[in-house]
């Protein structure tokens, strides 16, 4: 569930929050709170038991005598936003412990990526270290799939315990001053059961073939260049490849060369005249919010349009100023159009009012979007209930509350169709799955994946893996369905009911909704579908095993199915995709020894 990526609450900064946040720490007495108080109350980290030698071995070689040191651990470029406390933990901690050590620890990228993105964000500290494997998981236990921000950890190396750990959320004094005041070891805990990363067996029907590659090398002309996370789904078409590059926090534009190579051509980024749209505030005050880390423009995800320009939708910083003197924050997702050939600017498509005025009915993923004609999208929708957030307020609420019977007689819609012209809402429709109502999952495993192709559209919201087809104009109006695949019963879990309300309660059922749809591809005979297979907690976040299917429209049967199974053993997987070419091409974005390919996949 990446929060960041939708339409959110609004938060409130004030105006000397803004600008003293830092020069501030030392000036007032603070109250006294525990560091919990001051981070996310649903994203936990702890120290498993009987780990201490872990912790030793882990943190043995960083650069200091140290004995306790200060680590914020965070994922290069999986949000920006969620960064923000890295500019300034190393100055709030340094406040209150002037000789303590400051550490930052990259995770899920090369070292290589991990050293070039805190250079060009400019992060201080005084060791910088990186986890590409994640052996931080052998030691620590989180109840999320991957980091879900930046979370700080007190150290004590000697002892190898972890004296607290957390997901900040707040990076005011009284946090900084409670942290280094917290000397006795939080207790152990591991949030997952079973073996280290849960891993749990892949699917038995997750069959292999014999595959052929096409590989490109992808360049670009920059000493710093690299390609870290790549969230949301590359888009490639006619040679043309674009991806919401995580590391840059800009669409990168690549074009297949006669060299045979993918050369840089350019970066797809809101101009000077679309960056402060939102932003309705004095120039001197946005300036001061966006040189604090308030103010974030977010790459989630592109699309080809018909006619061949690129869509790419931002999250822009709408901000303005209240009555009180505090400012408003939202984010505002918008669509900006560039030339398919040029890269040249055309059009912004926004959001109009409507998506504001029942944020307390639905919640809308913006990076689930679907063009499917010239004038409309399609956006994935769920009505506000666990686990997003706040969901303590929706508790007995049978409108909003998951775990009730109740909740699933209601219309419980999943997508939304919007005028792409006006911004304006049209209609909201599908509905849950009856698995959703069977396991009181709720929208947890739903993602809206489409795909269009001569009027007609296919979508599925997963977990069920039930595909329907519909015309363009009515896409509310399911003529044919197919299955892409089959729930298997013996992976469901029995429904524990002490878990409702957790996290933990999803991670249970990630072993019977292991595969999710991806990238689907329609063509006049057949469903191209690429299907993300999850082995453990932490592989649906980082979503590595790759599933490539293809459905006969006239047979309903799948006549395809194989694992996408990369050409070397010591390449990264980065990301995969299906190209919008009439004939989609199944391929994946991979790193090799700080090198980085286009590999098209095929079976033999």
């Amino acid at each position: 569930m990446g929060l960041p990526k939708m339409i959110r609450r609004k938060q409130r900064a004030t105006l000397q929050g803004v600008a003293l946040c830092v020069l501030l720490l030392c000036c007032l007495p603070l109250a006294a709170q525990k560091p919990e108080g001051y981070c996310y109350p649903h994203y936990f980290i702890a120290q498993r038991e009987g780990t201490e030698a872990l912790v030793r071995d882990f943190f043995a070689d960083i650069g200091t005598a140290a004995d306790t040191i200060y680590v914020v651990m965070y994922s290069p470029g999986f949000s920006p936003r969620l960064e923000n406390p890295l500019l300034f933990f190393h100055d709030g901690i340094k406040a209150f412990d002037a000789d303590a050590d400051v550490v930052v620890l990259s995770v899920g990228c090369s070292c290589d990526v991990a050293e070039k993105y805190n250079k060009r964000k400019g992060y201080e500290a005084d060791c910088f270290i990186c986890d590409p494997a994640g052996k931080y998981l052998e030691f620590l236990s989180v109840n999320s799939a991957g980091l879900m921000g930046s979370y700080v950890l007190k150290v004590a190396r000697n002892s190898g315990r972890v004296i607290y750990g957390g997901c900040m959320s707040d990076v005011g004094a009284g946090f900084f001053k409670s942290l280094v005041s917290t000397t006795h070891p939080y207790p152990f805990h591991t949030y997952c059961a079973d073996v280290v990363g849960s891993e749990f067996p892949l699917p038995d029907d997750l069959e292999r073939a014999s595959l052929s590659y096409v590989t490109a090398e992808i360049v670009a002309d920059d000493s710093l260049f690299a390609i870290g996370t790549v969230q949301e789904l590359p888009v490639m078409s006619d040679g043309l490849l674009v991806f919401a590059d995580d590391y840059n926090q800009v669409f990168s534009c690549f074009r297949r060369s006669f060299s045979e190579k993918y050369e840089k051509i350019g970066e797809i980024a809101p101009d000077e005249d679309e960056s402060f749209v939102y932003m309705n505030v004095p120039d001197i005050y946005r300036d001061l919010l966006v040189s604090q880390g308030f103010c974030y423009w977010i790459p989630l995800g592109a699309t080809v349009l018909p006619g061949g320009d690129v869509g790419c939708v931002y999250d822009f910083p709408l901000v303005y100023e209240e009555e009180d003197g505090s400012f408003a924050f939202f984010n505002q997702p918008a669509m900006i159009v560039r030339d398919g050939r040029t890269l040249e600017a055309k059009r912004m498509v926004g959001l109009s009012d409507d998506f504001f005025n029942d944020l307390d009915e639905y919640f809308y993923d913006i990076s689930k979007f679907n063009v499917i004609d010239s004038t409309t999208m399609m956006l994935g929708l769920r009505v506000n209930s666990w686990p997003i957030d706040y969901y303590e307020d929706y508790n007995g609420d049978p409108r909003h509350d998951s775990f009730l019977d109740a909740f699933y007689d209601n219309d419980n819609p999943t997508v939304q169709l919007v005028d792409m012209v006006s911004g304006k809402q049209l209609r909201k429709f599908g509905a849950l799955d009856a698995v959703a109502g069977e396991t009181k999952t709720s929208y947890y495993f739903t993602d809206l994946v489409a795909g269009v192709h001569d009027g007609e559209v296919a979508y599925c919201d997963n977990p069920s893996g039930v595909v329907k087809i519909a015309d363009t104009a009515t896409p509310w109006k399911v003529k044919l369905t197919y299955k892409a695949f089959d729930l298997d019963p013996e992976r469901k879990p029995a429904m524990d009911k002490s878990k409702f309300y957790t996290l933990e309660y999803a991670n249970d059922y990630l072993p019977y909704f292991c595969r999710r749809i991806k990238c689907l591809r329609l063509t006049d005979d057949k469903i191209h579908l690429l299907i993300s297979v999850a082995y453990s907690i932490q592989s649906n976040f980082d979503e590595a095993v790759y599933e490539y299917r293809v459905i006969d429209r006239r047979s309903g049967e799948v006549e395809t199915s194989f694992r996408v199974d990369k050409q070397f053993d010591d390449e990264t997987v980065l990301a995969a995709g299906l190209s919008s070419d009439d004939e989609p091409v199944l391929f994946y974005l991979s790193e090799r020894d700080g090198r980085y390919y286009m590999t098209e996949v095929k079976e033999k």
